[in-house]
């Protein structure tokens, strides 16, 4: 007999799993003004044992560890470009960045693998001052990628996802205070 307002609640030790894998980052700038960067992360998800009870089987679209919202690939790039302005304009710099994931499993749901696009530009030190300014496009291509994923069921037929940010640009002004 259940008591009005309490909930039967049931913790299950979901198995053993084994994650394995590499993380790389590197950076090459052949002038000091010119730097390139680059990284990548591959995973190597294993269940290695599933204990279940057997109530809680049917539940299970397959006897394996789910590893929700984990990407077995990214990989990351960029380049950053210091322009050669005088002192009198302020330091110039051209950022753009690169990013990848792969599918990505959310549940019954599997979100596709996307690419995203970033461009910034810099003006620090604008005509000497304690002026920095900043114009940026964040999705630069506007790109439509689902980032995330709520819970749903192959079996209720319902799923939910959620979009990523769409284009974002925006300019940025900031004061450094103190010498």
């Amino acid at each position: 007999m259940l008591t009005p307002g309490i909930c039967p609640r049931r913790l299950v030790n979901a198995g053993k799993t084994r994650v394995a894998g590499i993380d790389l980052s590197g950076r090459i700038a052949p002038t000091r003004r010119l730097a390139f960067d680059a990284g990548a992360t591959f995973l190597n998800l294993k269940s290695r044992s599933l204990t279940v009870p057997t109530a809680l089987l049917p539940y299970l679209r397959d006897a394996k560890v789910p590893f929700n919202l984990v990407a077995k690939t990214t990989l990351t790039g960029g380049a950053r470009w210091t322009l050669p302005l005088p002192d009198r304009i302020g330091e110039g710099v051209i950022s753009v960045d690169y990013y990848h994931s792969s599918k990505v499993r959310s549940s019954d749901n599997v979100l596709p693998a996307y690419d995203l696009f970033n461009a910034r530009f810099d003006l620090k030190g604008i005509a000497g001052t304690n002026i920095d300014a900043a114009i940026f496009a964040r999705n630069l291509f506007n790109k439509s990628y689902l980032s995330s994923s709520n819970v749903g069921s192959a079996a209720l037929g319902v799923f939910s996802s959620f979009y990523g940010a769409p284009r974002i640009v925006g300019a940025e002004v900031r004061y450094l205070f103190g010498s």
